[in-house]
């Protein structure tokens, strides 16, 4: 991806635009056709002076399962001088991430906590979660029927 987009000041993050995402996942859908039609494929993330974060969301019509995960690169630790660059980098990260997901029949595992993996002489911070929403949304109401939160605290 070489738009060159906004520009972060210091170290604010700035959102990345829909002009950069929306294009982004039609061509992460036609990179990788074992996405499904159906899934909802939906990326975002943030640029700042110090890093990059793209973070991608799939998610199945059913609300049976969810997935997402985030690539981080960061300048500094890199030897980036661009934000655009650590953004592109990102990318690839987040692409490789669901080629792995997708070639390895959807059995990889993420953890939320960061991880660190080297390619290419980059380091990327990644995190992920697979989960399953309606699950997760039929237990928080027996909990509440039975009057705790969803962290499983007496309300």
């Amino acid at each position: 991806m070489s738009d060159e987009g906004p520009r972060p000041h210091g170290n604010k993050p700035i959102p990345l635009p829909p002009e950069f995402t929306d294009p982004l996942v039609i061509t992460l859908r036609e990179r990788h056709p074992g996405l499904q039609p159906n899934e909802t494929l939906m990326v975002s993330g943030e640029m700042a002076q110090g890093h990059s974060l793209v973070r991608l969301e799939l998610e199945d019509p059913k609300q049976t399962s969810r997935l997402w995960f985030e690539g981080v690169v960061e300048n500094e630790r890199n030897n980036i001088d661009s934000p655009v660059e650590a953004r592109d980098l990102a990318v690839d990260c987040v692409d490789a991430l669901i080629e792995a997901f997708l070639v390895n029949a959807r059995s990889v595992r993420f953890v939320p906590d960061w991880k660190e993996l080297e390619d290419g002489g980059t380091t990327f911070l990644v995190r992920g979660e697979w989960t399953n929403p309606k699950l997760v949304s039929e237990a928080d109401a027996l909990l509440a029927e039975h009057g705790f939160d969803a962290n499983g605290d007496p309300v």
